[in-house]
């Protein structure tokens, strides 16, 4: 039998399991079965750890085969309907997501999974009250997003947008994803249309969705070794440069028209060198 286990927060016992998080943490800290939340990451060689990063870290690894997805489906649930995309797959599934939550502010995530189907219902979307946008990108798979009348086959290195306020459904495939997660109050005053995200797909062969897919993948593979005052002075050029890509980005509609919108930016505050560099 297992003993019983008790951290801050957090409580395991055998097949009991008590969990007090914010509302914002609600998406990757719902825990079921095997959960490790380190909390504080400490560098190696440091006695006295400061303040630093939130880590969380779920998988169904553990747990037996017929037991697997549906810890999943019980603690994705509060975000997402989910479904395997076959009985097969659904014995067989083991999902992983690893999490770090900056200044309690963004979060990046690192998430593998097996073949589902993904459906967030205006249900959803008035039970939970989460409202944020994510950024996904594949680093390997791929997934089928439908949002309203578009449908959008999303390949590794294209940006997904998603907005927590709006219904849509996926399709994924044996995949495995980077994603960022960001409070509306903090992204939407730099977009020119905040409200138009949900359901955009910028493809990979695009510089500015280049920039801010190789962003997440590059924060994800280092943040661990990271401070939070090193992680903290990443939010903001995070947010400029995700509000950069989606002001600035092409999106390919159905009808094969382009649409884009751009900011306009002014300079007029930059105090440009006197002597040229050599």
């Amino acid at each position: 039998m297992l003993p019983n286990l008790s951290l801050p927060g957090l409580t395991i016992r055998p097949k009991t399991l008590t969990l007090r998080l914010s509302p914002f943490d609600l998406p990757a800290f719902l825990i079921y079965g095997w959960y490790w939340r380190t909390g504080p990451i400490k560098k190696s060689g440091q006695r006295k750890p400061m303040s630093f990063i939130e880590k969380s870290v779920f998988t169904t690894r553990h747990l037996s085969p017929d037991k697997r997805f549906s810890a999943w489906k019980k603690n994705i649930g509060p975000m997402f309907d989910i479904t395997p995309a076959s009985a097969s797959v659904g014995r067989r599934s083991h999902n992983m997501i690893t999490s770090y939550l900056i200044d309690n502010q963004i979060m990046f995530s690192g998430c593998s999974k097996h073949a589902q189907r993904f459906h967030r219902t205006p249900l959803k979307i008035a039970s939970d009250g989460l409202d944020h946008y994510v950024l996904q990108t594949h680093v390997s798979g791929g997934q089928t997003l439908c949002h309203g009348r578009k449908t959008t086959n999303c390949k590794p290195g294209d940006l997904i947008v998603l907005d927590l306020a709006d219904s849509y459904e996926a399709t994924a495939t044996d995949s495995t994803q980077r994603s960022l997660m960001i409070p509306r109050h903090l992204l939407s005053p730099l977009l020119t249309n905040p409200d138009g995200q949900g359901g955009r797909v910028l493809r990979g062969d695009s510089p500015l969705a280049t920039l801010v897919v190789n962003h997440l993948k590059t924060v994800f593979d280092v943040i661990e070794s990271m401070s939070e005052l090193e992680a903290s002075k990443i939010i903001q050029p995070t947010l400029l440069l995700v509000a950069g890509a989606l002001n600035g980005s092409i999106d390919q509609v159905p009808d094969g028209r382009a649409t884009v919108s751009v900011s306009p930016v002014s300079y007029t505050h930059l105090t440009l060198p006197t002597t040229p560099y050599v």
